[in-house]
Formats: structure tokens, C-alpha cells, sequence
């Protein structure tokens, strides 16, 4: 297969995979062959001409934008005794409080 034809291939694969009518695609992808049969490197140069003529279309984020704060870092026990004692004493809070 050509270059040309394997350019041609591409370009008609990623025409199907956007959100345009079938005439409006044809007519995308006949421009960036045009281009593309003029240089060495069809596929190459017909791809990334078809990336640029292709519009975006308008979506919204399908997430919302994160709002970060900083993070303040707990206060770390060193001692191992007193790591001991103090996750005994949030033990017996825990069950205290009638929670397992």
C-alpha cells in the first residue's frame, strides 16, 4: 500500500472518531491529503495537518476543578512508650464511645 493510501486510511479513521457530519469530515480529511500528497512523508504530514484543521468542539470537564489547600502535617510521636500509651488511651475513647 502507498503512503498515500495508508495516509488516506488513517485520516478516514480519525474523521469517524469525531463528532462531525459526514460531509464536513470528507471535506477535513480531503484537505490534509492534499497537503499530505505534496511532501515525503505523506502520513506524517497529512495527520498533523488534519490535527490542526480539525475544530474543537465545546464540552464541559467531565470533572470539577480541584481546589488544593496545604496540608498541615500531624505531630509525630517518637517515643515508642508514649505512641503505646496514646493509641491505648484513642482505643479506650473508641470504646467509650460505643463504637468498636
Amino acid at each position: 500500500m502507498s503512503s498515500l493510501g495508508e495516509a488516506r486510511d488513517r485520516a478516514l479513521l480519525y474523521i469517524r472518531l469525531l463528532p462531525l457530519d459526514a460531509v464536513a469530515g470528507v471535506r477535513l480529511a480531503l484537505e490534509a491529503l492534499e497537503g499530505g500528497s505534496r511532501s515525503d512523508d505523506a502520513v506524517a504530514t497529512t495527520m498533523t495537518s488534519l490535527v490542526d484543521l480539525v475544530p474543537f468542539p465545546d464540552v464541559a470537564s467531565p470533572v470539577p476543578p480541584l481546589v488544593r489547600g496545604a496540608v498541615v502535617p500531624e505531630e509525630l510521636e517518637t517515643s515508642p512508650l508514649r505512641a503505646f500509651l496514646a493509641g491505648r488511651r484513642r482505643r479506650l475513647a473508641h470504646i467509650a464511645r460505643g463504637r468498636s
